[in-house]
């Protein structure tokens, strides 16, 4: 929870600093726990099946909300964070996947050949689309099945 507890309201600065490296600390903290998620996932440690999607955020987000603006906004942040570090996942069709290029362009000194970074980024695109199939599919069967 936030320093207000999600009151808009004028602070003075050494109040603002505090809620700034608390909010900062929260951030940290989310941010490590979407990495371990998404490692947890990746090796099998976790279902497949319990990610979640579109329908599913709007579910817990009507959830947040049914609990005030605070953990509404919570959420929002939550869900920002996660997006930006999925964003960087080194997927081509990414911001990751772009970094990767330059990350082989700084170390092989030399530009990837374009024909080669399309296709990369075509096989990205591809795993990009069928993970959110999935993923919705994920959300009707929990939908349709009342899977939590």
């Amino acid at each position: 929870a936030s320093y207000l507890d999600g009151h808009v309201a004028l602070v003075d600065p050494a109040q603002a600093q505090l809620i700034a490296e608390d909010d900062l600390g929260q951030t940290i903290e989310a941010s490590q726990l979407i990495l371990v998620s998404v490692g947890k996932i990746a090796t099998r440690q976790v279902p497949m099946e319990s990610v979640g999607g579109p329908i599913f955020i709007a579910q817990v987000a009507g959830e947040a909300a049914r609990h005030g603006l605070a953990p509404l906004l919570d959420l929002a942040g939550l869900i920002s964070v996660n997006l930006a570090i999925l964003n960087l996942l080194p997927i081509p069709a990414l911001d990751g996947g772009h970094v990767l290029f330059f990350l082989i362009e700084a170390f092989t000194r030399r530009p990837v050949r374009p024909s080669t970074r399309e296709k990369a980024q075509q096989v990205g695109m591809v795993l990009l689309i069928l993970l959110m199939a999935f993923i919705f599919y994920n959300d009707i069967a929990r939908l349709v099945g009342g899977v939590q």
